[in-house]
């Protein structure tokens, strides 16, 4: 019986595919608690580091110790647009994120949280790196120990 789903997006419109096809799965079961989770797409070298950039140079200069995440904004409106498909059916979901590698934060995450299937879109949003290094949902289904549905 699955009663946790993992959604993993990058704001594509195969993502949203995928958060439709949960919503679907959702309305078959009872008590399904679904999570939208997106990467932060950070070289390793740098997310190990926790790294973030010192904003100085934004707003006060007295504020000039504050530290800031330059993914905050991005990553909020992936989250943002693919949470909208769960809102618009009335149906509750998380949001979480990762921080590196994105098939390996995925795979990751579902581990941790004992996930019971992961939904995620065919392609992403970069066509050139997945011809070039491999498609992140490839690498999902060859690492992931819970079933994984590819939507097309």
């Amino acid at each position: 019986m699955i009663k946790s789903i993992l959604v993993p997006t990058d704001g594509s419109d195969w993502s949203l595919r995928a958060a439709r096809y949960a919503v679907s799965l959702m309305r078959l079961g009872d008590n399904v608690e679904v999570t939208v989770f997106t990467v932060d797409n950070i070289p390793r070298r740098l997310a190990k580091r926790n790294f973030f950039w010192i904003a100085a140079e934004r707003g006060n200069p007295d504020d000039s110790d504050r530290v800031e995440d330059p993914y905050a904004e991005s990553r909020a409106r992936i989250l943002t647009r693919t949470k909208a498909v769960f809102d618009e059916a009335g149906l509750p979901v998380r949001t979480n994120h990762g921080r590196g590698s994105p098939a390996g934060e995925i795979v990751r995450y579902a581990s941790e949280q004992k996930t019971d299937l992961i939904v995620m879109g065919h392609r992403g949003a970069g066509a050139l790196q997945e011809l070039l290094m491999g498609s992140v949902s490839h690498k999902v289904v060859q690492l992931a120990t819970c079933p994984v549905i590819i939507v097309k």
